[in-house]
Formats: C-alpha cells, sequence, structure tokens
C-alpha cells in the first residue's frame, strides 16, 4: 500500500499545479468573483500549489539537501505558510515574504530538475520572469501591470512544472 502511494498516487498530484497555474492566471485579471472571495481563491491556489509541490516532489525525487530539495523544502514551507491563512488571522500579512520564498523555491525546484533533464527549461524560465517583473513592481509606479504580469508568469510555470512533472519529456532533448 506504501508503495502504491509513494509511486502511484502522490506524482500525481503534480496535476494540482497545473490547476493551480491556471486559478492563478484566471486571478491575475479578476480575484473576486461575487460567491468566491479573493481570500478564499488564493486559498484554493495555495492548496493546490502545496498539493501539486508534493507530487513534484515524489515524481522528481531530488537528493538530500540538493537544490531540488531545498527548493522542495522551501516551496513546501511557504505554501503551507500562505494556505494557513485561510484559518489563522495573521497581525501581519505573511504573503510577501511567503510569495517570495516560494518563488525561490520554484526556481531553485526547476532549474535542479531541469539540470538533470527531468523537465524542460520553460518552467524555471516563466518563474524566473515572473520574480523579475514582481520585483520591478514594487519600485514602480505601474505596479499594478507588473503584478498581472508577474500573476500571468507565476501560473504559466505552475501549470508547465505541473504537466512536465506528469509526462516524460525524453523527446525534447537529443540522445548522446
Amino acid at each position: 500500500m506504501l508503495d502504491y502511494l509513494q509511486k502511484e498516487l502522490l506524482p500525481k498530484l503534480g496535476f494540482a499545479l497545473m490547476f493551480a497555474g491556471i486559478l492563478r492566471i484566471i486571478s491575475s485579471f479578476q480575484s473576486d468573483w461575487g460567491i468566491l472571495s479573493q481570500k478564499d481563491l488564493y486559498g484554493i491556489i495555495d492548496i493546490s500549489l502545496f498539493l501539486g509541490t508534493v507530487g513534484f516532489y515524489f515524481k522528481m525525487r531530488p537528493s538530500f539537501l540538493s537544490l531540488g530539495f531545498l527548493g522542495s523544502m522551501l516551496s513546501l514551507l511557504s505554501t503551507a505558510i500562505l494556505a494557513s491563512r485561510l484559518w489563522i488571522d495573521y497581525q501581519t500579512n505573511p504573503y510577501f515574504i511567503s510569495a517570495g520564498a516560494l518563488l525561490i523555491g520554484y526556481i531553485l525546484m526547476t532549474a535542479s530538475a531541469w539540470r538533470w533533464k527531468r523537465i524542460f527549461f520553460l518552467p524555471f524560465l516563466f518563474f524566473l520572469v515572473s520574480m523579475i517583473l514582481g520585483a520591478i513592481g514594487n519600485f514602480v509606479s505601474a505596479v499594478r501591470f507588473f503584478y498581472l504580469l508577474s500573476g500571468v508568469s507565476f501560473g504559466i510555470g505552475a501549470f508547465l512544472t505541473g504537466h512536465f512533472s506528469q509526462y516524460q519529456i525524453s523527446f525534447l532533448y537529443k540522445k548522446v
């Protein structure tokens, strides 16, 4: 049973990353849907990111204390803090620190997987672009525009990470 869980079921959670990516792209344009508040929508996204990160970890199996492992642990911790905002009313909003840590974790995670040719480079690239656009958004007057682009880039990166964690990508690389 445990073997089935580790080899079959947990890696399938990578589909949650695809779902979270789609929701993140949608929420970049409209985050309040009337029946679903912005807080609830981001809570669903955060929980999906957490589950997807678990799936990605069990699919890629990075070695202990590698960049992939550290990125996975940083991402899991960050998404747990972000998702906890549904139940815990923090005095200060942990979003900016946790979201930045999540992005750094995903960059490390996808860079490591790309380095070992487990996934294609596009998720890493989209997460990196998202981080750059978010940082620019903090320092210029067109904040909303850069956050929108950063959110879309993050959503595409999450979707692609989930996609590449579920399907073999050997056809993308030449045999040496």
